[in-house]
């Protein structure tokens, strides 16, 4: 039982540097990220924040959902060890 749960805690820290990873590599120059339509004739709403909150959305999923494993992991090592007493 405790291998299986490294195993998940391991699984879990490998998504989390995955999402972590993408997130460092994010690359905010791009024109869809820094060019504002608000400042056209005609245009009234900003897309420059809900471009950028679409981009980084699976990033950071991948970071919170490996946190999340990683924490399951743990509770089930937890558990593992104190049954064995």
């Amino acid at each position: 039982m405790e291998i299986f749960g490294l195993a998940v805690t391991l699984a879990g820290t490998a998504l989390s540097l995955i999402g972590s990873w993408k997130l460092f590599r994010f690359r905010s120059d791009d024109p869809k990220f820094t060019q504002d339509g608000a400042n056209l004739p005609g245009e009234r709403t900003s897309t420059v924040v809900p471009n950028l909150i679409i981009a980084q959305r699976r990033p950071l999923g991948f970071a919170c959902f490996g946190g999340a494993v990683t924490v399951v992991g743990g509770a089930i090592v937890a558990v593992a060890a104190i049954t064995a007493l």
